[in-house]
């Protein structure tokens, strides 16, 4: 039986498919669990903190302190009374003993911030510190010694200051044991949107506001822009820009989304590239809005639709209806570009809507296919019931209760809608080498062999240490369960992400881009 796997809050705000980034996140699961010296070196606004937080959270000191101190703000001939402590007497205005940053940090992470900026006396003492882990406060005799890992951080490139004599060489190879160079964001592209709609709903729920999307236009000036500020700079225009809305604005066809990945701490779960819950929602006339013309390639897309009513239609002339129950299976395959909208009647009067779309990765020798679509009524999507009759569920794909999908998957996967009456506990077969994952629409349950609680609008992985996974409602649950249980054989290929596009390589990337731009995926007919 598998267990459900942990993600760690560390890494709250460490978001981003960018390769460069995503190497330097691997760099931190590797270094973290020691006691390492690490240097972060990058641009002003590109992250360091994080990273800083996140090697703490991710250590065994992870219980300690984590003590962080800004260099370049330390007040002049006081730097080594704030690093090392002062007694009473030491100098004028020291009125009574003062312990410094090293030993609050003991046992624990000091993160020196911006260390190019310490005068060169402090660098002697500080590299003491580092060889022998000991110190005197400013004013005594008395030998302190300490345990702590050091984690500093430079914007500026330290071999120029050593070569300037503003840095001491020593020093220097001393700090730069694990050097990591953290990208700015203009070199991030593919990573605007998602830090967009990420500080977007931050702030939403900060500054209680009723916003949920930024335009196309606004999200396409945000990409163009060559942010010196970095990913900081775009957090503080994104707050003020929430600050300053009052026009609500809906994401896809009207509704609130939930997406519980791409996210802070989830970039993707193989193959599965995005999965947002789209409401529930209740729209008066004329409230909902639709996501118009937009292209996509290299990846399938699995809209599952519980209630409202949405029309769609695309460049190679289909157009189709989905109604509350039904779903469509897109494959966007070589590009196609794609409009869904809420059906006309809907728009006009308004009414509740609620689902989930899926982005899912298509393997290599998949992406530049021909579309296609696979449409199920409701009617026609296979149901079964357990045996106690306390446990339904829709046969998307894959297969459960002994019933089978009809839709055929470019990849061997599972997409289940289960609902579970209090009291019921259900084990699925999952392969072992499956990656699987629950997402909960609403009540609440018990999942994996470890028992682990999920309730509605949360999402928990599987561990692959087993063939199935476990569903459980306690018996005193006031509701039942609503459960999607998803699973897909990894395709461990490289994955390249910029918008709609999904491809193996930045080149592809940069070809789907000219494809489109010049109507190669082309155009909906009106």
């Amino acid at each position: 039986m598998r267990e459900v796997l942990h993600d760690a809050n560390s890494a709250a705000e460490l978001i981003g498919t960018n390769a460069a980034f995503r190497q330097v996140l691997q760099m931190v699961e590797r270094v973290a669990p020691s006691d390492t010296t690490v240097l972060l070196c990058g641009e002003t606004g590109t992250g360091k903190d994080l990273i800083a937080r996140t090697l703490h959270t991710r250590s065994a000191r992870r219980g300690q302190p984590l003590i962080t101190v800004n260099c370049a703000a330390l007040p002049t001939g006081l730097v080594e009374s704030e690093l090392f402590g002062h007694e009473k007497g030491a100098f004028t205005g020291a009125i009574q003993r003062r312990p410094g940053r090293f030993e609050a940090a003991d046992g624990g992470t000091l993160f020196l911030d911006e260390i190019g900026d310490l005068p060169l006396e402090a660098q002697a003492k500080l590299l003491r510190v580092l060889e022998h882990g000991a110190f005197e406060r400013l004013g005594s005799t008395q030998t302190i010694r300490v345990n702590v890992r050091l984690v500093a951080a430079t914007n500026q490139p330290l071999e120029t200051l050593v070569a300037e004599g503003k840095f001491r060489a020593d020093l220097f190879y001393r700090v730069n044991v694990f050097p990591m160079h953290l990208p700015p964001l203009r070199e991030r592209p593919e990573d605007i949107e998602l830090l967009t709609h990420y500080f977007a709903q931050k702030f939403r729920a900060q500054l209680k506001k009723k916003i949920t999307a930024i335009d196309s236009s606004a999200l396409a000036r945000l990409r163009a822009y060559p942010w010196p500020g970095n990913v900081r700079e775009l957090e503080h225009i994104i707050e003020r820009a929430v600050l300053l809305a009052d026009v609500q604005t809906l994401e896809g066809a009207g509704f609130l989304v939930n997406r519980p990945f791409p996210s802070r701490t989830l970039a993707d779960f193989d193959p599965f590239l995005l999965l947002d819950e789209m409401g529930p929602v209740e729209l008066g006339p004329g409230e909902a809005k639709g996501a118009p013309d937009h292209p996509h390639r290299g990846f399938e897309t699995v809209t599952y639709l519980l209630a409202g009513r949405m029309q769609h239609k695309d460049s190679q002339g289909h157009a189709g209806l989905l109604g509350p129950g039904d779903v469509q299976w897109m494959t966007a395959g070589v590009g196609v570009v794609h409009s869904e909208m809420p059906e006309v009647g809907f728009a006009r009067m308004g009414g509740r809507m609620h689902g989930f779309q899926l982005w899912v990765n298509l393997p290599q020798r998949d992406k530049m296919i021909s579309p296609r679509y696979q449409e199920m009524l409701a009617a026609e999507i296979p149901t079964a019931t357990s045996r106690d009759g306390q446990a339904t569920v829709k046969v998307i794909a894959g297969e459960a209760l002994g019933e089978r999908a009809v839709i055929d998957t470019r990849t061997p996967m599972i997409f289940l809608h289960f609902v579970l009456q209090p009291g019921a506990s259900l084990t699925q077969p999952v392969a072992r080498d499956y990656n699987a994952f629950a997402y909960v629409a609403s009540g609440a349950g018990q999942f994996g062999a470890n028992v682990q609680t999920a309730r509605a609008r949360q999402m928990v992985r599987f561990a692959n240490d087993g063939d199935a996974v476990l569903c459980a409602v306690p018996e005193a649950a006031s509701e039942p369960l609503s459960v999607l249980l998803i699973a897909g054989i990894p395709l461990r290929e490289p994955v390249v992400r910029y918008g709609p596009f999904v491809m193996n390589t930045e080149a592809e990337i940069r070809q789907a881009i000219h494809d489109y731009q010049n109507g190669r995926m082309g155009a909906i007919a009106v």
